[in-house]
């Protein structure tokens, strides 16, 4: 993945994957041949299709419409492999039911891992037999229906879908369907999903509190169209988030009743902007996210991509009601632990929540565990910390098969000037200039390791221990506008030019703890800008943004240098040259972000230029797109 980039414009997703298997689970049960627009071309849904062609039934895809001719099942056992879809094994466990059977239903190794427990209960009260064929609970079944019970209790804790499934096959009961709910419904805003679904095939359907009651009737054939998918809205939205973006997906309204829905109210307490409209849009917060406490148990699926925000925002997260996410397709609660510790965030999970405490951030190569939605929330991680790497990116074709495409395309590469080299060359002068020039902003980055060194003078940390200078950092506002610095709202920016703070400085930055924090923040700083920004310090070509669209690396000869930095502080030129030589010896051979120039950088000798010289061929080198 690139850092460096901001996810904006107007975002098409796939159509929803639980809307999708639903309405092909009611078209199938149909009175007839109906039509399904915008379903989802995933792995999920196509395991769907081979499901329900399995019973019998005819689905033939064109121009991305579906079309489903119900059948009666064929004689003889079925064989049906949900592969890793926890939709379609559960709905057609369900499905299957409804007739003589046998019908074995079976998937991956983690889909055997999954639990089917409480709707195999609940089907053999409604009389259908359904049997084991190995291990207690999980799949695979074989199931002999057909069911004649009209009411049953189900136990809904571990899953929304177990309830689903019963809730699709209730019309077609002679007597309709009633279900007690057992416990408190995991994710409850998807039984109001089914609902819709199964309301617009002509089902009469009540959702209450303890009860939901099927009528029977069983459903009419349709012609109807899946909503975008929220559930994959959630990465475009929080990558904006992240990113200081501004991103709108297309056709999926703030009223839609999918789960994931519920992300948006979290972003915002993150400090996004969210635009509830007949497309929902959503704004970053140039500052950054700060973390929050929240209960995702009505959409557990998007606390994935949360939890790889609240990394990177500012402050402690803690998010509950994630049980489920121990039975999705990884241990998800672990795999964020295992990876988000990887990448330098402090990561506690207890049995259904998740803490992260934001750390340094670097680079680390992520394990996805073949699951679609740890691909591609640490893609967005990796849109603002260098050096991430998605291990088997190919599994986010379960529901979006064309995630990177679309990620590329909503993301634009900042046009970054990085401008690196010892002191006494003219960055700040030059970088001054030069934004001026594109009519662009500047970021100095050695105003935040000044600001840093003013902090520990202050409170009284010895230079030399970075990390209690890290900790310290953590506990204050930096702000930069053009120029300025503030530390917790005071503007500090004439008292770190201090002989104090120069003194101290280059033994401050040498530290990775304070690197890692301040390189964070002028990451964000970056991401929010707007237009050509031109970055200079030490290490912007080589760490802070590695993949900047035009590396420069300014030099003098040390005699120059020395001379410069005189006439501006007033100094003697020996005692400078003194100064900077012990300075370029602690720059050049620390162990962090070393000074040195970057392999694709532009080096200019400006020992014999003017500044208005340096400036001219910087902004021609820029424009001529030799960066």
């Amino acid at each position: 993945m690139e850092s460096g980039r901001r996810v904006e414009g107007r975002i098409v997703v796939p159509g929803s994957k639980s809307i999708t298997n639903r309405a092909l689970v009611c078209a199938a049960l149909a009175d007839g041949t109906s039509r399904v627009d915008g379903a989802l071309a995933g792995d999920d849904a196509e395991a769907m299709i081979a499901g329900l062609t399995t019973l019998g039934h005819r689905l033939e895809r064109r121009d991305g419409t579906l079309t489903i001719t119900p059948a009666r099942p064929a004689a003889g056992e079925r064989v049906i492999e949900a592969r890793a879809s926890g939709t379609t094994m559960r709905f057609l466990i369900a499905v299957s039911a409804l007739s003589t059977g046998p019908t074995v239903l079976d998937g991956t190794a983690r889909m055997r891992q999954r639990p089917v427990g409480p709707l195999v209960s609940a089907l053999r009260t409604l009389e259908a037999d359904v049997e084991y064929m190995g291990e207690e609970g999980v799949p695979p079944v074989v199931v002999r229906g057909p069911v004649r019970g009209r009411r049953t209790p189900v136990d809904a804790t571990l899953s929304s879908q177990f309830v689903t499934a019963l809730m699709l096959i209730g019309p077609c009961l002679p007597k309709g369907l009633t279900l007690d709910l057992v416990g408190s419904p995991a994710s409850r805003p998807y039984l109001v999903t089914t609902a819709e679904v199964m309301e617009a095939f002509g089902a009469t359907v009540q959702v209450g509190e303890t009860t939901i009651v099927v009528g029977p009737g069983g459903y009419r054939a349709t012609a109807f169209t899946v909503e975008p998918d929220a559930s994959a809205a959630v990465y475009p939205w929080v990558g904006a988030a992240m990113t200081a973006g501004v991103v709108t997906v297309a056709d999926l309204p703030g009223t839609s009743s999918q789960a994931d829905m519920g992300v948006l109210r979290v972003l915002e307490k993150m400090g996004a902007m969210v635009d509830w409209g007949d497309e929902v849009t959503v704004h970053g917060p140039k500052g950054g996210l700060r973390g929050a406490d929240a209960d995702l148990a009505s959409c557990p699926d998007g606390a994935v991509a949360l939890a790889v925000a609240a990394a990177a925002a500012r402050g402690t997260s803690r998010f509950t009601g994630l049980g489920t996410l121990r039975l999705k397709e990884t241990d998800r609660l672990a795999a964020l632990e295992t990876e988000l510790t990887k990448v330098g965030a402090t990561v506690t999970c207890g049995p259904d929540s998740i803490e992260v405490v934001p750390g340094p951030l670097h680079g680390a190569t992520v394990a996805t565990y073949d699951d679609h939605r740890m691909a591609m929330s640490f893609a967005l991680l990796g849109l603002v910390v260098p050096g991430i790497r998605i291990a088997e990116p190919g599994c986010v074709s379960k529901t979006w098969p064309g995630f990177w495409t679309a990620l590329d395309e909503a993301t634009a590469k900042l046009p970054v000037i990085a401008i690196d080299g010892p002191a006494g060359t003219g960055k700040t002068t030059v970088a001054t200039a030069v934004a001026e020039a594109l009519d662009g902003t500047r970021l100095d980055t050695g105003a935040f390791y000044r600001a840093a060194t003013l902090l520990a003078l202050r409170s009284g940390i010895d230079p030399e221990d970075g990390d209690a200078i890290a900790a310290r950092l953590g506990e204050v506002t930096i702000s930069y506008d053009q120029g300025s610095i503030d530390i917790d709202g005071v503007d500090v920016s004439s008292e770190i030019r201090s002989p104090a703070v120069n003194a101290a400085v280059s033994a401050v930055s040498a530290h990775p703890a304070v690197r890692s924090h301040l390189v964070n923040r002028q990451r964000e700083w970056v991401t929010s800008a707007r237009g050509v920004v031109v970055v200079e310090g030490r290490d912007i070509g080589t760490v802070v943004f590695p993949d900047a669209a035009c590396k420069i690396y300014l030099d003098a000869s040390p005699e120059v240098r020395a001379q410069r930095r005189a006439l501006e502080d007033g100094t003697d030129p020996r005692e400078e040259l003194a100064r900077l030589a012990g300075r370029d010896e602690v720059d050049s051979t620390r162990d962090a972000s070393p000074l040195r120039p970057a392999v694709d950088a532009w080096i200019l000798d400006t020992s014999t230029l003017t500044i208005d010289e340096v400036v001219q061929q910087v902004v021609t080198h820029y424009r001529s797109g030799s960066g």
